[in-house]
């Protein structure tokens, strides 16, 4: 499940969510939205590329164990969703080629009519996760399977790589998150180093150059993989932990300061299961201010609070 929303003044004009059903022979995905905060939800099919539709059998094919027929190009049903605006948006569809490699690659789907239809851009992509459009023609995508960043500048078409030289403290590589632009020209992105340092990179020329504005160290106790987003200058990430049963948002103040809010499971309004709070890198933060924001699990599950994390309500589509 991946989350996005739209707003206007800090108040909610709408939420999307990409999910998808696997109870059938082929995994289908739908877009799911809400104008009411969570309160109610419809969704909508999302009509495959032709090219990438499941065969249809003959005749003659009908009892054929057709390994080709059978299989299902989204086996993995991975997939990320963004909007620049309430018209613009993008979809990445997951392709596996090799998962036990970390081998991966994908499709891009990108709308006008705010998700009503649906047209492929460009052939296959060279990678396949998060991403995120600063316009129309400017984007970014991180690997899931690796820590490569890309970026666009024609609207998803092609993809050049990026690489940000982390400071000597923290030499090594590590995973990007998306960036967060303020405006077309200044920008935010965070990197997890392997050796659990968080680096926070600026930007002031539209991500054609990075410095580092910032370092958190020693987070190896709180997560492996960061999602962030910045809000007022302020850096917001989460982990989970299933063995304790706690969720626990993080706060970097521009100052290096940490805040952190940990909420006992047990407390959380809602069918939150177990499994919900293994962290891993397939969860998702989204906020409008420093204490109103969405959260969605590895297992599908979104939960909502308005109080920086104190409280979190289950608001799952249905």
């Amino acid at each position: 499940m991946e989350l996005y929303n739209q707003t206007t003044n800090c108040e909610i004009i709408y939420a999307l969510i990409l999910s998808c059903d696997k109870s059938g022979s082929f995994i289908e995905f739908y877009l799911s939205y809400t104008k009411d905060s969570g309160a109610t939800w419809s969704s909508k099919l999302i009509e495959r590329p032709s090219a990438l539709r499941p065969k249809e059998k003959t005749d003659n094919q009908t009892n054929l164990q057709d390994e080709d027929q059978k299989k299902d190009y989204f086996s993995s049903g991975m997939g990320w969703i963004d909007f620049y605006d309430l018209n613009h948006g993008w979809i990445v569809l997951e392709i596996p080629t090799n998962l036990r490699l970390g081998m991966n690659s994908g499709i891009l789907l990108q709308t006008t009519d705010s998700g009503n239809t649906w047209k492929q851009i460009g052939n296959y992509l060279p990678i396949a996760g998060p991403f995120r459009f600063i316009s129309t023609k400017d984007g970014w995508m991180t690997g899931r399977l690796d820590n490569t960043l890309h970026s666009t500048q024609d609207g998803g078409y092609t993809w050049q790589q990026k690489t940000l030289e982390p400071p000597p403290t923290a030499s090594e590589n590590g995973w990007y998150d998306l960036p967060i632009f303020k405006d077309s020209q200044n920008g935010f992105l965070s990197m997890t180093s392997v050796s659990s340092i968080l680096i926070l990179f600026n930007t002031h020329n539209s991500g054609k150059t990075w410095n580092v504005d910032r370092m958190l160290s020693d987070i190896k106790r709180i997560a492996n993989v960061y999602p962030s987003v910045l809000i007022d200058s302020t850096l917001i990430t989460i982990s989970a932990s299933d063995i304790e049963a706690t969720l626990t948002l993080i706060k970097v103040l521009p100052d290096g300061k940490i805040i952190t809010t940990k909420t006992n499971a047990l407390n959380i309004k809602g069918n939150l299961t177990p499994r919900s709070l293994r962290f891993s890198g397939e969860w998702h933060l989204s906020f409008i201010t420093i204490n109103q924001g969405w959260v969605s699990t590895n297992t599908g599950q979104l939960l909502a609070t308005d109080d920086g994390g104190k409280t979190w309500t289950v608001i799952t589509p249905q």
